[in-house]
């Protein structure tokens, strides 16, 4: 059977119906009766970028990335792209691209504890990978130790997730699905009326922006490579 190259759809991301960050600043602006005032758009966008973090710290479908890293004689440590996060999967590729075989995670903690000599021969190709501490060093470990590498299988595919990205303009978007960005923004509803409203206030708000962001979750949450969580 023949491959068809299909172009990539002008709908995607479906981003049409997400807000500017103006509009979504003087959206929580108006929350607290701030309107255009400097200091409630401030407030409003430390609330933002505290929402944002917050659903940073987990991983998400929606932000799967893939990075493939050409294998080098000799060579274990490669760069991650600067966006990763988590890993979700490697997937060794043979010379047309193609997907071959999966690379077992293996913990740093465990690789260190049971297998750590690097003086072995060096081999053809990979079975495993690992990280010490993306967070530092942004490298993944590709194993055993390669020496020179087997040409029918010359690179690994990186399945990996991204992190929400806050907006840097106010023309810009949060590249999340609309329901999630709506999740985002009553969280941020919630920071806001928790820091200048009454208690009782501030409590009902977070349990609505907890019940929203529970569905999201429920649609929208991923998990990393073999349970690892954060290689940070």
């Amino acid at each position: 059977m023949s491959n068809f190259y299909i172009p990539a759809s002008a709908s995607f991301p479906q981003t049409s119906e997400n807000r500017p960050l103006g509009d979504i600043i003087d959206d929580l602006a108006d929350y607290v009766g701030g309107g255009d005032r400097p200091a409630a758009q401030d407030r409003a966008r430390r609330a933002l970028r505290s929402s944002v973090r917050m659903f940073n710290v987990m991983s998400w479908r929606f932000n799967r990335q893939q990075q493939t890293i050409t294998l080098l004689n000799n060579t274990s440590d490669y760069a991650l792209a600067t966006a990763f996060r988590t890993f979700r999967a490697a997937l060794l590729l043979d010379a047309a691209g193609l997907v071959v075989d999966r690379l077992d995670w293996i913990a740093y903690e465990d690789l260190a504890r049971y297998d750590p000599s690097e003086t072995t021969p060096g081999a053809t190709s990979p079975d495993s990978y690992t990280a010490r501490n993306t967070f530092l060093t942004g490298i993944v470990t590709i194993l055993p130790k390669l020496g020179t590498i087997n040409s029918q299988y010359p690179s690994v595919r990186l399945d990996y997730h991204s992190r929400i990205v806050i907006p840097t303009n106010d023309a810009a978007i949060l590249t999340v699905p609309v329901e999630v960005e709506e999740a985002i923004v009553l969280e941020a509803v919630a920071f806001l009326v928790s820091k200048t409203s009454s208690f009782a206030e501030g409590q009902i708000a977070r349990a609505v922006a907890r019940e929203f962001r529970a569905n999201v979750e429920r649609e929208w949450r991923d998990w990393p490579d073999a349970a690892q969580g954060n290689q940070a």
